[in-house]
């Protein structure tokens, strides 16, 4: 099973979180997992708007009881991923408190962060349950 969703503005971020939600629910993910997969999507989904310039979200179950979610953006790409790591780091001009990639680090069984500076960047989460 596989969705993809467009990330083009922060309104298509929101029907991303949701959907993505309303698909671990129906995957049949705990309520904790749905959340933390709405959160993760609403995270990833607003970076990819924000720093990104826009992307895609990809939902898929590739095996019983894991869903995985892939954002990838065509953006400048992340300068230094350890620091964007570090809670409390932001590179936008907008107002943010800087834990988006860490808390989806933190809330995620699998992380993986590809970037490559003016060549975008790929984020891949997986929840178990």
């Amino acid at each position: 099973m596989m969705l993809e969703l467009p990330l083009t503005t922060l309104g298509d971020v929101d029907v991303a979180s949701v959907t993505a939600r309303t698909w671990a629910q129906r995957a049949g993910a705990p309520k904790q997992v749905q959340w933390e997969l709405a959160l993760i999507t609403s995270e990833a989904g607003s970076n990819a708007v924000l720093h990104g310039g826009g992307g895609h979200a990809t939902l898929t179950l590739p095996e019983p009881r894991t869903l995985r979610l892939e954002v990838v953006d065509h953006g400048p790409g992340i300068g230094d991923v350890a620091a964007a790591l570090v809670d409390g780091y932001s590179k936008g001009s907008r107002v943010s408190l800087g834990c988006g990639l860490g808390a989806i680090q933190r809330l995620s069984d699998v992380f993986e962060l590809r970037t490559l500076p003016g060549s975008g960047t790929t984020l891949i989460a997986v929840k178990r349950f």
